[in-house]
């Protein structure tokens, strides 16, 4: 495993956090910024508390029923602003939308996909599971320039691409596309990084127990986060890397999911170790030559 910060192992990721090591953070556009007013959740009102009541209503229903009518009233709200906006105001619209796992997550997924070796502004970046395509907004600020969202609910992409045409010119190098990772259309080794903020997590919080149609292994298919994790490695190149977000999975649960069980495919590269509610985990799918993993 690779410390994020060579050399400061030891320290707590706030203290490492300093002076040049600090995450790049966009400057403000017309639709996003980091909120560093933003108000810290209580103690005594954890996160579990806001996604466990949330994941469970999405398993009592259809799964992408469920999140079009999320990101329908989403649109709702998006419309709004604008029309009520003030045309020389400066408070970006993306604030007023949710961030999944909130702007801390964004601002140290940003430093650490700038951190990979050999990830360049013009790498390959695949969001999966883009919902708003606010992440997409974050990448486009901070330069990365061949950045696609991808979604299953056309909800979700129809909101990511009208925030996209009203704010055309800080986001002109993102393309939202609808995709169902578990029986994607993406192109073999097609990525050079693949982050997931809550897709796996939300996959596989669906209980066959509650929606037993929608559960792949009911009829006789590899259980869904598998299906996940073997379309996730075929749409990623060789030395690729995949960023995990979790609030769900251990860090075992993930080194199992991602090393163990994929025979040395995919090695863990990076563990942010920063927040107290979630993991977030980096792993490269490795070079073959000649049948030999190559790391």
């Amino acid at each position: 495993m690779v410390s994020i910060m060579a050399g400061s192992d030891h320290l707590p990721m706030e203290d490492r956090m300093t002076g040049r090591d600090r995450p790049v953070e966009p400057q403000p556009s017309g639709f996003y910024r980091f909120n560093e007013e933003a108000e810290e959740v209580p103690a005594d009102n954890p996160m579990l508390n806001f996604f466990v009541p949330l994941m469970l209503s999405m398993t009592l229903n259809n799964p992408k029923s469920y999140w079009n009518m999320t990101y329908t009233q989403q649109m709702d709200t998006f419309q709004q602003l604008l029309k009520d906006r003030d045309p020389a105001g400066e408070e970006p619209i993306l604030d007023s939308l949710f961030v999944w796992y909130g702007n801390e997550c964004v601002a140290v997924s940003l430093m650490l996909i700038k951190q990979l070796i050999g990830i360049s502004n013009q790498s390959s970046i695949l969001d999966l599971g883009t919902g708003n395509g606010h992440f997409c907004e974050a990448l486009s600020t901070i330069g990365f320039e061949k950045i696609t969202g991808s979604d299953f609910s056309e909800s979700a992409i129809e909101l990511a691409k009208s925030i996209q045409q009203s704010h055309a010119e800080s986001m002109h190098h993102i393309s939202y596309i609808e995709d169902d990772i578990l029986q994607s259309s993406f192109s073999d080794d097609r990525f050079e990084v693949i982050y997931d903020k809550g897709t796996l997590d939300s996959i596989a919080m669906v209980s066959s127990n509650l929606v037993p149609d929608e559960i792949p292994e009911e009829k006789g298919e590899p259980p869904a986060v598998e299906t996940y994790r073997e379309e996730v490695i075929r749409i990623l190149k060789p030395g690729g890397y995949l960023i995990v977000v979790s609030c769900n999975h251990t860090k075992d649960e993930l080194l199992d999911l991602f090393v163990k069980q994929t025979g040395g495919a995919m090695m863990m590269q990076h563990e942010v170790d920063v927040f107290t509610d979630l993991r977030i985990l980096c792993f490269q799918k490795q070079i073959r030559d000649n049948n030999l993993m190559i790391d």
